[in-house]
């Protein structure tokens, strides 16, 4: 092997036919379930991940954009929480219920897409006023946002100049 003897997470993605609640109307059947196919991977990888942390191999185990419903199942019907539920968080798009449900259940809210530059996040009048005003950048500006949100930042760029 490489030398590496344990993961610190490992994470689950919700599979993609989950149809988020919070962004859409339910659909016309009214059938909000995760298809059979999907339901089965899910699981089998959620059982996966429950050995590897019974054995150490991992220390937490989470997940990745797990919508509300899905996250709430998830948890009611397994002996061990995720550690964190990583999702789409930032100045745009607050998920603030969400994070009050995951902080009730007691799984720690990660942003995966801090400042992608999407939404001309990094021309925002307000941010960029708000950065002027303390002498810092839009980039600063919204992790301070998110960290002061207790929302774990997991900050992306493709700029190696940017990520030492």
């Amino acid at each position: 092997g490489d030398g590496t003897e344990s993961l610190h997470v490992a994470s689950e993605h919700s599979p993609a036919e989950v149809v988020p609640s919070s962004l859409c109307p339910p659909p016309s059947n009214g059938n909000w379930g995760l298809g059979t196919l999907a339901a089965q991977a899910l699981h089998s990888s959620w059982r996966a991940m429950l050995e590897l942390y019974r054995q150490g191999a991992v220390r937490a185990i989470g997940v990745l954009s797990f919508y509300p419903d899905r996250l709430v199942d998830l948890v009611e019907h397994n002996e061990i929480t995720p550690a964190a539920n990583q999702i789409e968080t930032h100045p745009f798009f607050q998920c603030v219920d969400d994070q009050a449900l995951l902080t009730e259940r007691g799984v720690q809210i990660a942003s995966w897409a801090l400042a992608e530059g999407e939404n001309n996040i990094f021309r925002d009048p307000t941010l960029t006023a708000v950065g002027a005003a303390h002498g810092k950048s839009v980039a600063q500006v919204t992790l301070r946002w998110l960290i002061q949100r207790g929302v774990v930042a997991i900050p992306k760029s493709t700029r190696p100049e940017r990520t030492r």
